[in-house]
């Protein structure tokens, strides 16, 4: 193990990892997480917002990297920790990136992160919606999964999401009876990848790097809050088994 591998919790030994992601093997996405520990690594201590943002955002893909190889998803806890650190410290009411947002909330769920961590997320939304740009709404999969979390019962009347084409399908079946509910997941799923193809990361298995797997976090974390049963869509290439 080098000294990256030591620095991030990482190891070449790929034989002990069954690799989750489709597409590509474990030599491809053990390459790609030696050149993000590497750029991390390299990078200077930030200093400005997007600086905090960049390396939350390398952080939360360097975490996905770890989930396709096949790491045990409880094991990448100290990534996101530092990647949620990160993310707070960047907020810009320019650009509060909510895509980003989103994912470490769900992931946080999943990871069952203390409370007192997971505060620091509610506060970043808490700010957002009171200082964002034009454009920036309350979102109602985000509160969502901040009540089922921290089981509390603020913002209950939103009711729209930022990106309705994408998100309102999933936080509407988080109303629905539970059987009800996991047919309407298994189909979201279905339909989830092509959803996103205005994502930057779209197709990006296609390139030589670049690729860190697609998840469904945020559909695992509403599956996680609910209490519903996945048999139906476990093997679902995108939801992601934590």
């Amino acid at each position: 193990m080098g000294i990256f591998g030591k620095l991030f919790g990482g190891t070449k030994d790929t034989d002990n990892f069954r690799v989750r992601a489709q597409y590509k093997d474990a030599k491809y996405f053990q390459k790609e997480i030696e050149r993000f520990e590497q750029i991390i690594a390299a990078s200077p201590e930030p200093t400005r917002p997007f600086h905090y943002w960049s390396r939350a955002s390398k952080l939360n893909i360097l975490m996905d990297l770890e989930y396709s190889l096949g790491k045990p998803f409880a094991s990448l806890k100290d990534i996101y920790l530092r990647a949620l650190d990160n993310l707070v410290k960047g907020w810009n009411k320019e650009d509060p990136t909510y895509e980003d947002f989103l994912n470490l909330l769900a992931k946080g769920v999943l990871l069952d992160i203390p409370d007192a961590e997971f505060q620091r997320l509610v506060k970043y939304l808490e700010q957002a919606d009171k200082d964002a740009p034009e454009g920036w709404k309350p979102d109602a999969l985000a509160w969502y999964l901040i009540r089922g979390k921290m089981k509390v019962n603020t913002n209950e009347n939103v009711n729209t999401t930022m990106s309705p084409e994408i998100d309102q399908r999933l936080f509407d079946l988080t109303k629905l009876p539970k059987s009800e509910a996991e047919e309407a997941v298994k189909e979201y799923l279905e339909d989830w990848y092509q959803l996103r193809k205005q994502s930057a990361w779209y197709n990006s298995h296609t390139r030589d790097r670049g690729y860190s797997g697609y998840w469904a976090w945020d559909v695992a974390a509403v599956v996680k809050i609910m209490g519903l049963d996945d048999s139906s869509f476990k093997d679902n290439p995108y939801y992601p088994q934590t």
